[in-house]
C-alpha cells in the first residue's frame, strides 16, 4: 500500500483542547493566546482570553506550528518527562 492512514483532528477535538487550555489558563490567572494546528500545522481552532495582548497572537501560532512540524512539544521541560 503505497498511503498510511493516520487519524486527523476534527472540530470537536480542536475545541475540547480550547476549552481544556482556557480553564488551565483562568485557573492560573494569566490571559493567553491559544492556537490548535494539523499535523500540517494547518490552523484548527484559535482563542485570545479578555485581556491578552496583540503580541500573543502570532507567539501562539508559531509555538503550535512549531510543535507540529517537529512533532514536539514547546515549552518547558520538566524532569518526569
Amino acid at each position: 500500500m503505497k498511503t498510511i492512514p493516520s487519524m486527523k483532528l476534527g472540530e470537536e477535538g480542536a475545541m475540547a483542547i480550547i476549552q481544556a487550555a482556557l480553564q488551565k489558563a483562568h485557573s492560573m490567572k494569566v490571559t493567553v493566546s491559544i492556537a490548535v494546528v494539523d499535523d500540517g500545522a494547518h490552523l484548527v481552532a484559535f482563542a485570545r482570553t479578555d485581556g491578552a495582548r496583540l503580541h500573543t497572537v502570532p507567539v501562539a501560532l508559531s509555538k503550535a506550528r512549531s510543535a507540529a512540524l517537529t512533532r514536539s512539544p514547546t515549552g518547558k521541560k520538566t524532569s518526569s518527562g
